[in-house]
């Protein structure tokens, strides 16, 4: 039995027996990697390309490969769309996924080739959620004994929204994690945690109207609004996550609290999955949502780690079973045990 490289998010080498009693779900697949993912930073990107591909091909999968900077990569997803191929191998953080994944929509594919994620963003927040390992080696190994799950999807207008949608100081964090890219875990945190303090306790409430499909109709002034696709649970690790991507549900957070501490206090609520518990937060569940604001005619939001303008009114709606992703399997209760709205 040969041994195959399976490499962590640096691209650094480490020895890993091939083949397995599973076959893979695909027999073909395009491999993109974006060469400036977070993951790939220090290592040599052609290095993981290969190791990657090489580990395909060993377990019997033909693997054509697309190493691109982000300029390039519309055309290559347009390229690997374009190929007899039966997989799309995605290397890269959140937004590159979501690229690759709106894409597959637009071009009528999300049903068809099945999709695959391999963790080299920052913080693969869908990675997480599928239950995907930390690093490259480790998630293609469960890519490869993975079975085809439906993913519903949501858009918020037309953009597309594979994890969530978020109003308020977020968007700060988010503009602040691109200066921050490629700086390392230390001297990034050393920035984004006091950008994200200013951005807390300078953050205005904005009046906004939301309706939804049950005849919800809340007026709320908040300083933090997020809408989640599909239903975020408690954990014993320390962040919340999907235990299913196919409910076919948005949740909507509304934050009631007075002061930037309230704000403060439910971001660390949230990163201790105790965020149900927080009486500051109202939470509602919905299939169709609208929200409008009289703070002018356009809001800030950062969707999947992705800051955009929108244009308001917001129109958050579902496509259910849009995608078929690679998931690997994760036994265990589904902790469903959380308050509902």
């Amino acid at each position: 039995m040969s041994a195959i490289a399976a490499l962590g998010p640096n691209g650094n080498e480490r020895s890993r027996p091939a083949g397995g009693a599973d076959r893979p779900a695909f027999r073909s697949a395009s491999v993109i990697l974006n060469r400036q993912s977070g993951g790939l930073l220090g290592g040599d990107p052609d290095v993981a390309a290969a190791g990657i591909c090489e580990r395909l091909q060993a377990a019997g999968v033909s693997a054509r490969p697309h190493l691109v900077p982000p300029r390039e990569l519309a055309n290559a997803i347009e390229e690997a769309l374009a190929e007899d191929t039966e997989a799309l191998v995605v290397g890269g953080g959140d937004g590159t996924v979501r690229s690759v994944a709106n894409r597959m929509l637009a071009g009528g594919h999300g049903t068809g080739k099945m999709l695959g994620i391999l963790p080299l963003g920052t913080f693969n927040g869908l990675a997480r959620d599928l239950g995907l390992g930390t690093s490259s080696g480790e998630a293609l190994e469960q890519i490869l004994r993975a079975r085809a799950t439906p993913m519903d999807v949501a858009f918020v207008n037309d953009h597309l929204m594979l994890i969530a949608c978020l109003l308020g100081p977020y968007v700060a964090l988010a503009r602040m994690r691109e200066e921050c890219r490629g700086l390392g875990w230390f001297r990034g945190s050393s920035r984004m945690i006091p950008a994200w303090l200013r951005a807390v306790f300078s953050s205005a409430k904005i009046t906004v109207d939301i309706q939804d499909d049950h005849d919800l109709n809340v007026r709320a002034r908040s300083r933090l609004i997020a809408i989640t696709n599909n239903i975020y649970r408690a954990t014993p690790q320390t962040l919340p996550r999907r235990l299913r991507i196919d409910e076919n549900i948005m949740e909507i957070f509304i934050s009631r609290h007075r002061s930037p501490w309230g704000l403060l206090r439910a971001g660390l609520d949230l990163l201790g999955s105790r965020w149900r518990d927080n009486p500051g937060l109202d939470y509602h569940r919905a299939r169709r949502l609208e929200i409008n604001s009289a703070r002018g005619k356009r809001l800030p939001a950062m969707i999947d780690g992705e800051v955009v303008t929108l244009d308001l009114p917001l129109r958050c709606s579902l496509r259910p079973a849009a995608l078929r992703i690679l998931r690997p399997e994760t036994p265990g209760p589904d902790p469903d045990s959380q308050r509902a709205a």
